[in-house]
């Protein structure tokens, strides 16, 4: 490792002498040729000079700071990395950093072994854009290979430009110079989809991805069409490919059976197959979620402006859904204002609900249609697959579901509830075995860690039911927590968890290991005006003090009944549970009752972490909500962690703890145990 270092030039560049040395000989062991400057206007000086691979550079210093310096470096180097060495932990220090073209940051004091991963990293990505840069000549020869060409539209002047070679690619002397003159080379239909398409595109902003038929008569080509509008809403641009020769006649007849003529996207039999192809292959623990999806006023729009318009609409939706959506995605359009889609879900299926609803946002905008500004209202059903099902029945639940949905707002959504298989049937054996399950165990809990950024410890974890089916096989909550409630067994299965999570949290005291365990209390039990007699009851028989437990409600729960939550949670509190509100951010918090609540925990919702290393709103949000927690004295706790990049951000925004993935996976309570062993190790 030393060797592939030795040729690589480090300049440090700080004000203090001892950090500077200590910096200079950490980074010397790694093989590392060092320089050093004491600030920001010697670093411009040697940086003249010298061909360094990368800057340590303090923020605060005399003569020139590093906010100063960072501009000119990178006019000398525009590829240099810089890595800002900070002690401000706030996100306008963070943010300065970026906007100054710092690569990274880290805070002080530093951490060696960290600091040492960091170079690493930032070097390692400046050799890729680097290769990036000659792969980008390189892909023009390729592109020239594989016959593609390049086209622009200006929709608001109609001018159409073209690559250089276009003509030869496509067979032509000369290449149209409006789009009025595409009606010498398309059909009525195909120049009236293409139209549509492109219009679609400047309404709403996404991307276009069709095929067209260019000529007449007895020379037709087939063509690809990919563009899109990011830079200038007005313009269209992209890049065509000649596959007339994929498109042979055979499979042209199977690519119109398969797929829908208006929206080009999969008919119903495509999206089974092609769903039921991921099912027999994906692995046990994968759990992918189906949507129907309605348009709820389609048929007042078609009335109101017309046919026309409404095959424009459903252009458009089919598009925001193809763009907004995970990258791994099955999307098809059922019927006539219906659509379905298959995604992969990354998340706890507990929070299904939530994740749907942001990734679905972009539906809730105002849509343009023939000058008019129209909101539209979706209603939808989802359904989740689980071992052993079949993709039609998995699609019959989703679909069943959504005609249960009352519209209500922008976006209505409703779960399967727990219906399984074509009929009632199999909804009704299912709630049979959950009346056995509690005789036979089938029940368990896992446990997933909460680590104390301040000194890494791991004191508290959360409570996860799971229920292992005979038959079916491991089962999260989300597919038998509805139909508990609905058969009004809640209440017994919340007695079950306390029960079972208080046992745990004695037998961990017992070995020494002070734990706290949260449970979550589901909408039942919290409206219950017993709950908190209810709980001190279990909590005496079993022996357990309520300290070694800590009570998890929603935001929403919590704000449903303002004044029986504030009592509930004031007698829990005050008897000694812990009190946590989960899911913070995506609810609707009234602030006045907040500040109310005997809280010590707020758990920000995972879709903010998901997004903190690239969007500056989800920092800001999390920023604010730490504030919040520190100047009312209540712990911020971070859910969804899963890179140490999202970990470094939230240290530095002042949370302090942190749950996910990134730790562990929901644990057994030996391998838990196995895993603070270690780490104890370690």
């Amino acid at each position: 490792m030393t060797s592939e270092k030795s040729g690589l030039s480090l300049l440090v560049v700080d004000d203090e002498p001892m950090l500077r040395t200590l910096l200079v000989r950490g980074l010397q062991s790694q093989g590392y040729a060092v320089s050093e400057a004491e600030n920001g206007e010697q670093a411009l000086a040697f940086s003249r000079d010298h061909n360094f691979h990368l800057v340590l550079m303090d923020v605060s210093m005399p003569v020139m700071d590093g906010f100063t310096a960072c501009q000119p470096l990178h006019a000398i180097r525009p590829q240099l990395p810089i890595i800002m060495l900070t002690g401000h932990d706030d996100i306008e220090s963070v943010n300065a950093a970026f906007n100054a073209g710092a690569t990274d940051f880290i805070s002080k004091p530093i951490n060696l072994p960290l600091l040492n991963q960091r170079v690493r990293y930032a070097l390692r990505a400046t050799f890729q854009a680097n290769e990036l840069n000659r792969a980008y000549h390189d892909q023009n020869t390729a592109c020239r290979l594989a016959r593609l060409g390049f086209w622009r539209i200006n929709m608001h002047t109609g001018d159409l430009q073209f690559s250089a070679d276009a003509h030869e690619l496509l067979g032509l002397d000369c290449l149209p110079e409006k789009r009025s003159d595409l009606a010498d080379l398309l059909t009525t239909e195909q120049l009236h989809k293409l139209t549509m398409m492109l219009q679609a595109a400047v309404s709403s902003g996404s991307t276009l991805d069709t095929e067209v038929q260019l000529g007449k008569g007895k020379t037709i080509r087939h063509l690809r069409l990919m563009a899109d509008n990011a830079l200038d809403p007005l313009v269209i641009s992209g890049a065509f490919q000649d596959i007339t020769e994929q498109r042979s006649k055979d499979q042209q007849i199977a690519y119109l059976a398969e797929h829908d003529n208006l929206t080009g996207l999969a008919k119903r039999r495509l999206f089974i197959s092609q769903l039921e192809q991921i099912l027999s292959t994906c692995e046990t623990e994968d759990v992918w979620v189906v949507v129907a999806l309605d348009i709820a006023r389609m048929q007042r729009i078609n009335d109101a402006l017309g046919s026309e318009a409404g095959d424009q609409l459903l252009i458009m939706v089919a598009q925001k859904l193809a763009d907004t959506l995970p990258k791994e995605h099955l999307l098809a359009r059922l019927e006539a204002d219906c659509f379905i889609f298959a995604s992969l879900l990354p998340v706890d299926i507990a929070r299904t609900q939530n994740w749907l609803a942001a990734q679905l946002k972009p539906l809730e905008e105002t849509w343009q249609l023939q000058r008019q500004m129209v909101s539209l209202n979706f209603k939808g059903g989802f359904a989740l697959s689980e071992p052993g099902i079949r993709a039609d029945a998995l699609l019959q639940q989703a679909v069943r579901a959504k005609a249960q949905v009352t519209p209500g707002g922008r976006l209505s959504l409703m779960s399967d509830q727990g219906l399984v298989g074509q009929d009632g049937a199999g909804l009704l054996a299912l709630e049979e075995d959950l009346r056995l399950a509690f005789d036979r165990n089938e029940f368990f809990l896992l446990y997933q860690p909460q680590e104390s950024l301040a000194d890494g410890c791991i004191s508290s974890v959360e409570a996860l039911a799971r229920w292992q089916h005979p038959d079916r096989g491991l089962l999260g909550p989300d597919r038998f927590i509805p139909l508990l409630e609905s058969m009004g067994l809640m209440t017994e299965f919340g007695d079950w968890v306390l029960r079972t999570a208080s046992r745990q949290a004695l037998a961990w005291a017992s070995e020494g290991l002070h734990m706290v365990v949260a449970i979550n209390l589901s909408a039942t039990q919290f409206n219950d005006h017993d709950l908190v007699s209810r709980m001190l009851t279990l909590c005496a028989e079993e022996n357990c003090s309520p300290t070694l437990l800590e009570v998890e409600i929603t935001e929403s729960m919590a704000m449903t009944n303002p004044t029986l939550a504030l009592s509930h949670l004031q007698a829990l509190k005050q008897e000694g549970f812990r009190i946590a509100i989960d899911d913070f951010g995506v609810g609707y918090s009234s602030m006045e009752y907040l500040l109310q609540f005997p809280h010590d925990v707020l758990k920000i919702d995972r879709t903010f972490v998901t997004g903190i290393t690239d969007s500056k709103g989800s920092r800001a949000i999390i920023r604010a909500i730490t504030s919040f927690c520190e100047s009312t004295g209540i712990a911020c706790l971070a859910e969804g962690v899963e890179t140490e990049r999202q970990r470094d951000y939230l240290d530095a925004l002042g949370v302090d703890f942190i749950q996910g993935y990134l730790l562990a996976r929901p644990l057994l309570p030996a391998d838990l145990v196995n895993l603070l062993a270690s780490r104890r190790s370690l």
